[in-house]
């Protein structure tokens, strides 16, 4: 998923890919830890989404984000 969202252009983003099995996490990353599904966030500051897992939704999500930065 990381690698997939490294092609969408969006300068100031930031993708941090975690294995489910990391330790010693900061605590604000140990509390998004992801079930069975790979999860992501899309944090804007210290405001967080809650976890999407569907890859077409976050494309869709990210896209607009973008859109609304570059406007």
């Amino acid at each position: 998923m990381a690698r997939d969202l490294g092609t969408i252009y969006a300068p100031s983003r930031m993708i941090l890919a975690i294995p489910s099995d990391a330790k010693n996490l900061p605590a604000p990353l140990a509390a998004k830890r992801a079930d069975a599904a790979t999860a992501a966030y899309l944090c804007v500051g210290m405001t967080c989404s809650a976890p999407v897992t569907d890859f077409a939704e976050l494309r869709r999500k990210l896209a607009a984000r973008v859109t609304n930065d570059l406007h």
